[in-house]
């Protein structure tokens, strides 16, 4: 899980009846999987605003937050847009 995989079984932490997560490895996987082609990525900041800190406190961890989500960002970003389009559609 560490990793980033979440792999599901019949029993244990991540058995079958519990909510899906994903990385954004196995989200992308799945779209491209179900014929979505992936166009764009957002990285979204942290919202330090919200946490009622000093606003120069704030500022200053999101200035932190946009450089760090600029050398890795799938893993300092707090959100992840994907903007796809669906390029097939399923038989029924």
């Amino acid at each position: 899980m560490l990793f980033g995989h979440f792999n599901y079984g019949r029993k244990g932490l991540l058995d079958i009846t519990h909510k899906r997560l994903f990385s954004i490895h196995t989200f992308k996987n799945l779209l491209e999987q179900t014929g979505f082609k992936i166009y764009r990525e957002y990285f979204i900041l942290f919202p330090f605003v919200q946490l009622a800190l000093p606003m120069s406190l704030a500022t200053l961890l999101e200035k932190i937050n946009i450089f760090l989500i600029k050398i890795r960002p799938r893993l300092f970003a707090y959100q992840i847009l994907v903007e796809a389009k669906q390029l097939s559609f399923p038989e029924i």
